[in-house]
């Protein structure tokens, strides 16, 4: 499901800047004089919606996951002049870490869909981890220093606060950031991401796309559910790990001891 998510989002994405033959948000620093700007983004989001069809069907998992990671590095790399301009200033960091959670969930399905994967599948599910988990660290810490401007965001009639909901949601990306750097628990806390994700997508994101039907709002909204994908994508894997290393332990006895000990123990 996170595949196919991730895909139909970001043709979503792709179609939305065909039409409007504007960049959306996740490569806003693109300048507003470049030559052919509109035709630039015209092609990108043709890209965008190639990449996303594509990931549709599993036989061209591997290609599409690399098309639709290279478009998400261009975004990754055009947030990186603006954080040298603003340093420490969240809102760079905030777009730079959606940018590569969408990469990661992009090259992770190229990954999984190649010939290397049951040789080094293991090794780059970690790698994984970790890199979402440096992204939920900086997540976390955005909340935290835009507290204010989080809570407005959540609808005033959810209960206990908006206040409250903005710290709690903090407090989940920094767990989250512990179990997947940590690698405890990685498979229950990228679960509860895609949860926390899709929430914030359907009640924030939905919410404000009602009240404010621009195309960039719904650009936004589309960015969101694929960021919902992309995590989605590495829940998949890391269960179907899990279920291959179950699979793989060797069954026990009817005494209870491993299939190798009784005999040993008897001689």
């Amino acid at each position: 499901m996170g595949r196919h998510l991730l895909g139909a989002m970001l043709a979503l994405l792709g179609v939305l800047m065909i039409a409007n033959r504007q960049f959306s948000a996740s490569w806003q620093l693109v300048p507003d004089d470049l030559p052919g700007r509109p035709l630039l983004a015209a092609l990108l989001g043709a890209w965008l919606l190639a990449a996303g069809l594509a990931l549709q069907p599993q036989r061209f998992a591997r290609v599409a996951g690399v098309m639709a990671a290279i478009a998400l590095l261009v975004g990754f790399v055009s947030f990186v002049p603006l954080i040298a301009e603003r340093g420490l200033t969240y809102n760079p960091w905030l777009h730079l870490s959606e940018q590569a959670i969408m990469a990661m969930g992009a090259g992770l399905v190229a990954a999984r869909a190649g010939p290397a994967w049951n040789r080094t599948g293991a090794r780059r599910l970690r790698l994984a981890c970790i890199g979402l988990g440096i992204c939920e660290l900086a997540l976390a810490l955005t909340h935290v220093a835009a507290l204010d401007g989080t809570a407005r965001l959540v609808p005033d009639w959810l209960p206990p606060g908006q206040r409250e909901w903005a710290i709690l949601t903090a407090i989940f990306h920094f767990a989250a950031a512990i179990a997947l750097i940590s690698g405890e628990h990685a498979l229950a806390a990228a679960r509860a991401l895609v949860v926390m994700f899709a929430g914030f997508s359907l009640l924030v994101w939905g919410r404000i796309v009602l009240l404010d039907p621009s195309w960039q709002m719904f650009a936004i909204f589309a960015l969101s559910w694929a960021m919902t994908g992309a995590v989605w994508v590495l829940a998949d894997a890391l269960a179907e790990e899990r279920r291959d290393r179950r699979g793989a332990a060797p069954a026990p006895t009817p005494g209870g001891m491993p299939p190798d000990a009784g005999g040993t123990a008897g001689q």
